[in-house]
């Protein structure tokens, strides 16, 4: 019978960490996401750029039945100089991180939400002219506030989002909506 103790007292700790285990997955998942889709500059600097596009991934954390979940990205966002006659060409680029609180709205299949964070935005741009090129670099704190909706496809979802960015320029804002279409995971 004392033999027994040690084992029955083993397989409780077992079964209570197997408990505890489904017990915290169920209250936090992971759930990664990539899209793409057009960037439309807004503002005086949409007076110089063509639209562009912009790609990414993210990571959102829900933690349990709350409507409240987080989301980490990374992103890339391209435009080309619009032709103003001269022979100059150029572009101008961002690479961002991206933190976002997101506020899921009770529905059934489809699932709409709102999303709005902060992020380090890395702005590069570069011009050429008669073989000369200028190139210049820096990295700007920003904001962005949007909305979206998912879609789910069996096990994974489609992803149709909309946001506003603002980044912190000297002198001004640079300011864009990316359309993008994505998947979550």
């Amino acid at each position: 019978m004392r033999k027994l103790i040690p084992v029955a007292a083993l397989a409780l700790v077992a079964i209570g960490g197997e408990v505890s285990s489904a017990q915290t997955a169920s209250t936090m998942s992971f759930r990664p996401s990539l899209y793409a889709g057009a960037a439309i500059p807004t503002g005086d600097i949409g007076n110089s750029l063509n639209t562009g596009f912009t790609v990414g991934g993210g990571l959102d954390l829900h933690t349990g039945p709350s409507p409240l979940s987080w989301r980490g990205e990374v992103s890339y966002t391209r435009y080309n100089a619009k032709d103003d006659g001269s022979g100059t060409t150029g572009n101008f680029s961002d690479v961002s991180g991206r933190v976002n609180a997101v506020v899921g709205m009770p529905a059934t299949g489809f699932a709409p939400y709102l999303i709005g964070g902060v992020g380090i935005y890395h702005l590069s741009a570069s011009e050429t002219n008669s073989g000369f090129t200028l190139s210049t670099s820096d990295n700007k704190f920003g904001w962005n506030i949007g909305a979206g909706v998912d879609m789910p496809i069996g096990d994974i979802a489609g992803r149709l989002e909309v946001r506003y960015n603002s980044v912190s320029e000297d002198g001004g804002n640079y300011t864009y909506v990316p359309i993008t279409f994505g998947i979550r995971f």
